[in-house]
């Protein structure tokens, strides 16, 4: 399946795309479709333990979307839990939206606080949550596939610019970690963390002047605090018994709880929980930094796991459905991430730019990692067939909306943040976020109806993004200056300490105001919505 060592090749490749992971092996697979020559260098090899598993509306439209327009039905396959189920090898689970459980309130009042919110209005239009190992490994061999090269177990270990592009060295991580070199017109760095690109580019001598434009810069302060501690056990459950025992309604569930991105909800933090089809769970406490530190980033396998018994001992319900559950990965014990927010510049430069999740991660609240990043690979393929080049014009806008939709996720989620351990601001807080995300939905319909049916002219907002490279919204409508305020407002908001006095739900209401348009912030539903979401 994949190339461990240099081919023959003699012209430089359009593209080199640092990593493999789920959005750089999209992006390969759509580049090589649309006649591109691209090489993937991953520093791993597949398959290999990774997180960041939930799907959202969002990141299956834009699958959806690539798959599509391209003709590309190994993405369209995927973007439904329905037939993403089917492809072999892949292991999927079936999030039909959102669940919120209180564990510290249920304890309190003898039944549990209970927020449902669909994305779907059925299991056949599900989304999925995506067993990364065995999703980044059919993606990368779908980009095979299609004519891309992978070198895996290989690292980028030096750049040079050249007239036309790049000048790369590879070095093998096999036994004799042999150095060799390719060409490439652009570079893709979706390397996560690592941020390869800017690292080897700062490392460039530049004299006592200034700091070039690829130094790497530093962050912006963020309003956003955690870490996680992680990994995936093995865990059947009887729900129906497990719900009835907890009290919960039972007959007004709009879809039933496990199949959603179930947060566990406590007065500290939270704890996720992403079932798979075959009884295996993805589990994650998410708890500020400062509980972390007192860990500390070098703590053995046995003391993370004596913190996660010990954090399970605190509230009983946990304790019970989880306390036995067997630790199956990651193969050396308990992932950890004492602080999860990082943001980093530049995030692109002459002939290259920076995926999202290479240039910073917020946290897995309201799961809008891949979506995020698949926004990104769309705006780039857009560009591409639209003007057929990313010039510097192109860089520039995607830089700066990046960075915009960095600092509304990161206000998004640390307005949830600030109304922990209090069940109903917790769900005015929530909402925010799924106006977000409902009306990108919305809105990015918009933008496609535009193209084909000749109606920008008709709508002011539609005949701006006909002047955008890509033709559509920044994610979660970060270039809508009327949201951003009105998410400014939700913030000071749910910063007070007490209530207004009609009530969190209703002050938000009045916040959205046009922007809710599903009927989001209902006090009559007591926590429980029905399908509130753009059609997919």
């Amino acid at each position: 399946m994949v190339l461990t060592s240099p081919t023959q090749r003699t012209e430089p490749y359009d593209f080199l795309i640092i990593g493999s992971g789920f959005a750089s092996s999209v992006l390969a697979i759509v580049l090589q479709k649309l006649g591109y020559g691209c090489l993937m260098v991953e520093s791993h090899s597949h398959p290999r333990f990774a997180i960041g598993e939930s799907s959202t509306p969002i990141a299956d439209q834009i699958l959806l979307d690539l798959g599509g327009d391209f003709q590309l039905p190994e993405l369209t396959r995927l973007a439904r839990w329905a037939t993403a189920r089917h492809l072999p090898d892949v292991v999927v689970g079936c999030k039909q939206g959102f669940t919120y459980l209180f564990p510290e309130a249920a304890e309190q009042q003898g039944s549990a606080p209970l927020l449902l919110v669909p994305a779907s209005p059925n299991a056949a239009a599900a989304d999925s949550h995506w067993h990364r190992e065995s999703v980044d490994h059919y993606l990368a061999r779908c980009a095979v596939a299609r004519g891309a090269d992978l070198f895996e177990q290989t690292r980028v270990t030096g750049l040079q610019r050249r007239d036309l592009g790049w000048s790369v060295e590879l070095t093998s991580q096999d036994r004799d970690a042999n150095v060799f070199g390719v060409t490439a017109k652009f570079l893709i760095d979706g390397s996560g963390p690592a941020r390869v690109v800017a690292s080897l580019l700062a490392k460039e001598p530049h004299g006592s002047g200034p700091s070039p434009p690829d130094s790497i810069q530093a962050s912006f302060s963020f309003a956003t605090d955690s870490g996680s501690l992680f990994g995936h056990f093995r865990l059947p459950v009887d729900w129906d018994t497990t719900w009835r025992h907890w009290a919960l309604p039972v007959e007004r569930f709009s879809f039933p709880p496990q199949n959603a991105a179930l947060h566990h909800v406590t007065a500290e933090g939270w704890m996720w929980h992403l079932a798979f089809d075959n009884d295996v769970v993805s589990l994650g406490w998410v708890l500020p930094s400062h509980v972390w530190a007192k860990l500390g980033p070098d703590a053995t396998p046995p003391q993370r796991w004596q913190f996660w018994e010990s954090q399970l001992r605190r509230y009983p319900r946990l304790q019970m459905l989880y306390g036995d559950a067997p630790l199956i990965d990651p193969p050396g014990g308990l992932g950890l991430i004492t602080r999860q927010q990082r943001f980093q510049q530049p995030i692109a430069g002459s002939r290259w730019l920076a995926l999202p999740n290479t240039v910073g991660f917020i946290d897995p609240l309201h799961s809008t990692g891949i979506g995020h990043s698949l926004c990104a690979v769309q705006k780039i393929v857009r560009t591409l067939v639209r003007c057929q080049e990313l010039n510097e014009s192109f860089l520039q806008i995607y830089a700066d909306r990046l960075k915009q939709e960095f600092w509304l996720v990161d206000q998004l989620v640390a307005a949830a943040y600030s109304s922990l351990g209090q069940p109903e601001k917790w769900e005015a807080a929530t909402m925010l976020y799924f106006a977000a995300a409902i009306s990108f939905e919305e809105w990015r319909d918009r933008a496609r109806q535009s193209q084909f049916a000749r109606i920008v002219g008709e709508d002011p907002i539609l005949a701006a993004y006909a002047n955008v490279p890509w033709q559509s919204p920044d994610f979660l409508m970060a270039d809508q200056t009327d949201w951003l305020e009105r998410v400014v407002r939700a913030r000071s908001l749910l910063q007070r300490p007490k209530p207004p006095r009609g009530g969190w739900l209703a002050e938000m209401s009045q916040i959205l105001g046009p922007l809710n348009t599903v009927g989001l912030c209902d006090e009559s539903l007591g926590g429980i919505y029905h399908y509130t979401t753009a059609n997919k």
